[in-house]
């Protein structure tokens, strides 16, 4: 397993993101976001807000504003990171499951932290 991006996040965290997951997942399924991995770092770091997975207990959704071309204005980056526990992913506290541009987040989320 490669680590692509390897940071602390904004509570301290280690967390990664894999060269794996980014290929096969992240690129596949919201090429916009080709090119932009140091927006993902940005969102883990010092996001505009975190919310609480709205389906995963273990997960929290990392928002912030997008980088992306004028035809992405006004949305968000939004990177969902799955925390199980200090060392859960060899010695790191979390792993990056997804990333992709979202205008709002899900109606069932809950706000976790604000800038």
């Amino acid at each position: 397993m490669e680590v692509m991006l390897h940071c602390v996040d904004y509570r301290s965290r280690e967390v990664v993101l894999t060269e794996q997951r980014w290929r096969d997942l992240v690129i596949v399924q919201h090429p916009e976001l080709e090119g932009f991995e140091s927006t993902v770092e940005l969102a883990l770091t010092t996001p505009a807000f975190v919310n609480h997975d709205a389906t995963h207990p273990n997960r929290e959704s990392h928002y912030c504003h997008s980088p992306l071309p004028a035809s992405y204005a006004g949305v968000y980056i939004k990177v969902v990171v799955e925390y199980v526990g200090s060392g859960a992913y060899s010695g790191y506290d979390g792993e990056v499951v997804t990333a992709n541009a979202v205008d709002r987040p899900k109606p069932r989320e809950r706000r976790k932290w604000t800038r």
